[in-house]
């Protein structure tokens, strides 16, 4: 008859290497794991909240820079996120063009929103134009200077701001003084030029509203002749047809600076 195992001072059997023999509890064993997927789970949802909060930090400083750097940077910004999501929404109508059945209503939400965003784009003109009149403003210094040249003869002997900086903490003496009253005429003109630059800004506004009024229009009367189907896939054959595109870049290219305007009738 063999003998029984020795049990160790908790009364756990013990095997010839001294290791304790315990049975696991699968009662135990199943929260463990379902303690160890809840950790998992909490780890992901952080980190993929820390993440966003990143991209959201990461938006914030990217538009501060490109206020920062000028409106040129952030117009090309804006023109890229233009493009993007336009070209976000053509691969949507893409891919439900090619169902046997599309969803007719899905699909003209999306054509509606690709003509939307587009016109919305278009509508930007106006602070561009905004920004052109601001940067050919001249500066605090130079304002002044042609302020102070753009006087009478009286204005000058007289006491007062002018005669304070210019002689008194300039240190101008009469010789300079004179030279400067030579270009007072220029002064005048480049003032008057200034002024009318500003005044075509203006009208160039207006004439470029009314122009998008009138081609909104037009395009209006293509879209509700066209079914919304039929507009998905004419948009979708426009831009994925490299020879197209290619010709309208030749057709509609714009003016360069030094090919002179196109003649007109």
């Amino acid at each position: 008859m063999s003998s029984p195992m020795p049990l160790d001072r908790l009364g756990n059997k013990r095997i010839s290497s001294g290791s304790r023999v315990t049975q696991d509890d699968p009662d135990k064993t199943s929260k463990r794991k379902a303690r160890k997927a809840e950790v998992a789970r909490a780890c992901r949802k952080r980190k993929k909240a820390y993440i966003l909060s990143l991209e959201q930090k990461a938006a914030v400083l990217q538009r501060k820079l490109a206020e920062m750097t000028g409106n040129t940077g952030q117009s090309k910004c804006e023109d890229e996120a233009h493009r993007q999501e336009q070209n976000e929404t053509l691969m949507e109508l893409e891919r439900l063009v090619v169902f046997q059945h599309p969803d007719t209503k899905e699909i003209k939400r999306l054509v509606t929103k690709f003509v939307s965003k587009s016109r919305e784009h278009q509508a930007l003109f106006w602070r561009q134009i905004d920004n052109t009149k601001k940067s050919i403003t001249p500066g605090a210094q130079a304002k002044f200077a042609l302020w102070g040249l753009d006087q009478d003869d009286e204005f000058y002997s007289k006491p007062g701001l002018w005669k304070t900086l210019m002689t008194e903490e300039i240190g101008l003496d009469d010789i300079q003084v004179r030279k400067l009253m030579r270009v007072r005429q220029n002064v005048r003109e480049a003032k008057s030029e200034l002024l009318d630059i500003q005044n075509k800004l203006v009208e160039l506004r207006k004439a470029i509203n009314i122009h998008l009024s009138k081609r909104h229009k037009l395009i209006d009367r293509l879209m509700e002749t066209l079914k919304p189907l039929q507009a998905a896939r004419f948009f979708l054959w426009v831009s994925k047809n490299s020879s197209c595109m290619q010709m309208l870049q030749t057709v509609w290219k714009m003016p360069e600076e030094n090919d002179g305007l196109p003649e007109t009738n």
